[in-house]
């Protein structure tokens, strides 16, 4: 059996999500809402990109986003 490999990062992920879209567009015209669609996600792409991150999936109606913390950060999660 294979070893699974791992890696520690830390990061900063954003999760965006579009409130209400199902029942919105759920009895609309499928091409209009493709569109609509294809067009928040080159939007959303064009802004994470543009300020370092990585869009790594789409969710349907949302997506999950990254961004690499720097070595040097004096970041840290905020306790519960």
């Amino acid at each position: 059996m294979n070893e699974i490999q791992t890696e520690r990062v830390g990061c900063m992920v954003l999760v965006g999500d579009l409130a209400g879209f199902s029942n919105s567009y759920a009895s609309g015209n499928p091409a209009v809402v493709e569109e609509f669609i294809r067009r928040f996600y080159v939007a959303c792409s064009v802004v994470i990109s543009a300020a370092g991150g990585e869009l790594v999936k789409y969710t349907g109606d949302g997506f999950l986003s990254v961004w690499p913390l720097k070595e040097d950060c004096n970041c840290s999660a905020p306790e519960s």
